[in-house]
């Protein structure tokens, strides 16, 4: 009798708890996303044999009360005239970013203008999923 408490309890009350919390609709990342910001962040050229590469490298803050994962980081690059030339979409940061913490970012992707049309950048988080594992 004592193992089968147990045994009926994980069968029908825990497991299919923990089947339909999975299930759930996650947090909306919009009402947060103003509180995932970027910091800093710098910008570099970087030639190879056959292909220049632009590698923007920063830090962005999780000011917000719940941890986020698979930011989508958006890099957007200007010319001289303050134009847009030249965009780059990356989603990074599997890891959680908790609350409260900072983490670094790397965005790489192939330059499509000449280098002195990357006169500066800016970068924007645009999404960003809640853990599945949260409570």
């Amino acid at each position: 009798m004592l193992l089968f408490v147990p045994i009926v309890f994980t069968t029908f009350v825990a497991l299919p708890v923990s089947f339909l919390w999975q299930l759930r609709p996650s947090r909306d990342f919009g009402p947060f996303q103003r509180q995932l910001e970027v910091l800093d962040s710098s910008v570099r050229r970087v030639a190879s044999s056959n292909q220049d590469f632009v590698v923007v490298v920063g830090s962005v803050s999780n000011a917000s009360p719940y941890p986020w994962r698979a930011l989508q980081l958006e890099a957007q690059f200007f010319g001289p005239d303050g134009k847009l030339v030249d965009t780059a979409s990356q989603v990074g940061m599997e890891d959680e970013i908790l609350p409260g913490e900072t983490r670094g970012f790397k965005i790489r992707t192939e330059a499509d203008q000449p280098a002195s049309a990357y006169a500066s950048h800016k970068v924007f988080v645009r999404a960003a999923r809640e853990p599945r594992n949260q409570k």
